[in-house]
């Protein structure tokens, strides 16, 4: 039997010659390194000498000192490295180069090396982990893909200057595009009171929609992902409390009201199948008519999810479908990665919600995430939802873009409001925080047993008072004419 010889490791791919090229041109040109700061990095510098170097003129650059061969040579001594990187080198550096002219074009070919050896060390690194059946394969892709597009923006850069005039140029086309569209450049709600506040949910933005137990939350997410599917836009529903079948159970009790709106059927009918004749031919009828732009609606339900496997679906929801808005349900349910031992539920939730708001810049869609309240509603007169009753909160109030608090007065007995105005399934939607404009209130009409919506009319004038005193607004809870609603939308 023939030896077999083990396969050398190959040589990862660098060029000491080139890195040699450009210390030496830094060395010999005093303004040279103003003009390439910004290009380089430590990780481009192969040559653990060079490396030593490059990092001692580093030092330098930030402490505005003078870069020259005799100050590099100086720090590295400081830095107790001379022998891994000995003066005469540096000298020979100096030497070698005769001037910076070509410098530039060394350090595009440096950076091209950098990102082999980087692509190498990434593809290693996933093998490994890829063989490790311990690991969460969802979290392994996020990862995987995260570290993918940090290797391009190292290369290609991420940040560029963006000349002000331009910047205004884009912002006046986008207001001009919002005129055309009669005032809506961002996706709507449904709910025009709600959107005149908050002004629709717009690309790159965390709105939070928060409330206690059986305020409406499911409700209110599925009315507006209706409303914009109905627009013609995909959207994406992750679950982490509600299975797919249950979400199907409410969809279909709410078809059953588009039709009926006197309709008495319920979830538990649904599963056990107790159903009238009547009920059983409009359940044939609803399977065989289901509403067009219910297959728009895309939904993700798994029960115990984290923010790496969150961020992996929605990337592949907006690569396979291009989904126009993502909806979580909700955002205490999402484990935190980089949870540790000693880490408070606040800190989990803080890191989660900037999670989420890097994903929703990185996606370019609004990011939803509905969330829970503490029971500190419950123990004040006022039942109505403030910040300070946001669950695990801190950070999560940060992180938002825009806040907003489901309150029912119904839920909490309260049959009719100070003008003496019945409050039976009146929603108020509390915007309490809004990063890009004014807080206030909407109102709508809700059905949590239909899991429908129907906005109320209201009185903005609050809008225009430069410091308004109240946030509340005049309410009309007479629903609107049906002739008003869309025949397509169940509300």
């Amino acid at each position: 039997m023939k030896h077999q010889l083990k396969p050398q490791a190959r040589q990862k791919p660098s060029d000491t010659e080139l890195e040699n090229a450009v210390l030496g041109a830094i060395l010999i040109d005093r303004d040279f390194i103003n003009q390439v700061f910004g290009e380089l990095n430590k990780e481009m510098f192969y040559d653990p000498k060079n490396r030593i170097i490059y990092e001692a003129i580093v030092h330098l650059f930030c402490n505005s000192t003078h870069i020259d061969m005799l100050t590099v040579n100086k720090q590295v001594r400081k830095m107790g490295l001379s022998e891994q990187a000995p003066s005469d080198y540096i000298m020979r550096l100096s030497y070698e180069v005769m001037s910076s002219h070509n410098s530039l074009t060394h350090i595009r070919l440096l950076k091209e090396l950098a990102t082999r050896r980087h692509l190498i060390d990434l593809a290693e690194k996933t093998m490994q982990d890829a063989f490790d059946m311990q690991k969460d394969v969802f979290d392994l892709l996020e990862k995987t893909d995260t570290d993918l597009v940090k290797i391009t923006n190292d290369t290609f850069g991420q940040d560029n200057f963006t000349p002000m005039d331009e910047a205004i140029i884009e912002t006046i086309d986008k207001t001009l595009l919002a005129y055309q569209n009669g005032g809506m450049c961002a996706l709507p709600s449904g709910v025009e009171a709600w959107d005149r506040i908050i002004g629709g949910f717009f690309g790159g933005e965390l709105s939070i929609i928060a409330g206690r137990p059986s305020m409406g939350k499911t409700t209110v997410a599925m009315h507006l992902l209706r409303f914009i599917a109905n627009r013609g836009e995909n959207v994406g529903f992750m679950s982490l409390e509600m299975t797919t079948e249950s979400l199907s159970y409410k969809e279909i009790i709410t078809e059953f009201h588009r039709y009926d709106p006197n309709c008495t059927l319920d979830v538990i009918k649904l599963r056990m199948g107790k159903l009238s004749s009547q009920e059983k031919n409009m359940l044939i009828h609803i399977k065989e008519n289901v509403n067009q732009y219910i297959h728009k609606i895309k939904v993700s339900q798994k029960s115990s999810m984290t923010l790496a496997g969150i961020k992996s679906k929605a990337k592949e929801l907006v690569r396979k479908y291009n989904i126009k808005i993502l909806v979580i349900d909700y955002l205490q349910l999402i484990g935190d990665d980089q949870s540790k031992k000693n880490d408070n539920r606040n800190l989990e939730i803080e890191r989660i919600a900037n999670g989420l708001k890097t994903l929703s810049k990185e996606l370019s869609i609004p990011i939803i995430a509905l969330a829970q309240l503490n029971r500190g509603v419950e123990n004040r007169a006022s039942k109505i939802p403030q910040l300070s009753d946001l669950r695990d909160s801190g950070g999560l109030e940060q992180a938002a873009d825009n806040i907003t608090f489901l309150y029912r007065p119904e839920y909490y007995d309260i049959l009719e409001d100070e003008q003496g105005n019945n409050t039976a399934g009146l929603l108020e939607l509390v915007v309490a925080k809004n990063r890009n404009g004014q807080t206030g209130k909407a109102f709508s009409h809700i059905n949590l047993q239909a899991g429908t919506m129907q906005p109320q009319t209201v009185d903005f004038s609050f809008l225009e008072n430069e410091k308004p005193k109240t946030n509340l607004v005049k309410i009309n809870l007479t629903p609107k004419n049906a002739k008003e609603k869309s025949s397509d939308l169940p509300f």
